[in-house]
């Protein structure tokens, strides 16, 4: 009963914080020192309110973390950093939607956890709640379709929103604007379409440089982590910039005259990462921490794979 309870107070704390926590410090939940995942540390705040671990009645329960979970850990963080700068509604929402199913994916890693904790410590089977199982796994009927249930939404496409998943070799940016005017529409697209792209590179080149950093070097300063992020977005800047459009739609709503625009652009991986990789290593500290340039590019494209499903 306590193991449930205090999976749902996580549950309620990871959306409280996919909600409330952009304003504030983003927090990091694995200890990396011993990689554990504080369960205590999570549940600080629920639906923005200031919670005590003590006050629930539930102790603090320190549980080994997966190298899986670890990444997200750091993808979340990093998002949450990102969050901060974003200026562009459609940006914003994107990123806060895979911000909040990182969270979910984390929850989830840890409720599986939980249940095979809960199932090695189960040792005798008792026959009386094995049949009342039984009865209570009966399949229910399916309930009778209403009405208004076929009055339901319906999926919505956008222009060039299939361009928005990166191939391999390349890395894309996908936006959308609307405007009065055609012009000031395509514009506005490009530039949040620039902006994913560039949050894209950022957050998960941060992530992988860090997780590298972690596993080699066994601790992650606030000073690692400027000098992370100052080199980071110094190159992402200047990298961007070799960008090139490979979709592009502008449609016009004949009731409100208004434009929709539509563009998806790309930058191949090689042009991206190797200056961000050679500006990484002219820190002595990264460079003893980083492996070689394939093998960071691996990593990069397996963080780049979550952060992309995850929306």
């Amino acid at each position: 009963m306590k193991q449930f309870f205090l999976s749902n107070l996580i549950i309620l704390a990871l959306l409280s914080l996919s909600v409330n926590s952009f304003g504030q410090n983003c927090e990091k939940f694995v200890n990396y020192q011993n990689k554990t995942i504080d369960t205590k540390g999570i549940n600080l705040r629920v639906f923005g309110q200031p919670v005590g671990v003590g006050a629930t009645n539930v102790s603090p329960v320190m549980r080994e973390a997966s190298d899986k979970l670890q990444k997200l850990d750091l993808l979340q963080y990093n998002i949450c950093e990102q969050l901060k700068n974003i200026k562009t509604d459609f940006m914003r929402e994107k990123l806060q939607a895979q911000y909040t199913n990182l969270l979910m994916q984390m929850m989830q890693l840890l409720k599986e956890d939980a249940g095979q904790t809960d199932q090695n410590d189960s040792d005798v089977t008792n026959p009386e709640s094995e049949k009342a199982k039984k009865a209570d796994d009966t399949p229910a009927p399916n309930p009778v379709p209403k009405p208004d249930d076929f009055n339901m939404d319906v999926d919505i496409t956008f222009p060039c929103e299939d361009f928005s998943i990166s191939p391999a070799g390349v890395i894309r940016g996908f936006g959308m604007e609307t405007s009065m005017d055609a012009q000031i529409a395509r514009r506005a697209a490009r530039t949040v379409a620039l902006e994913e792209l560039a949050s894209k590179i950022e957050i998960t080149v941060k992530s992988t440089t860090s997780d590298y950093f972690l596993r080699t070097q066994h601790g992650l300063t606030e000073e690692i982590e400027k000098r992370i992020e100052g080199r980071t977005e110094t190159s992402v800047n200047q990298v961007i910039r070799g960008y090139k459009s490979v979709c592009e739609r502008t449609t016009q709503n004949k009731q409100t005259l208004r434009y929709s625009s539509y563009i998806a652009i790309e930058i191949n991986e090689d042009d991206a990462l190797k200056p961000i990789y050679d500006e990484l290593i002219k820190d002595p500290d990264l460079r003893r921490a980083l492996p070689t340039f394939v093998n960071f590019k691996t990593a990069f494209n397996e963080l780049k794979k979550t952060l992309e499903s995850s929306f």
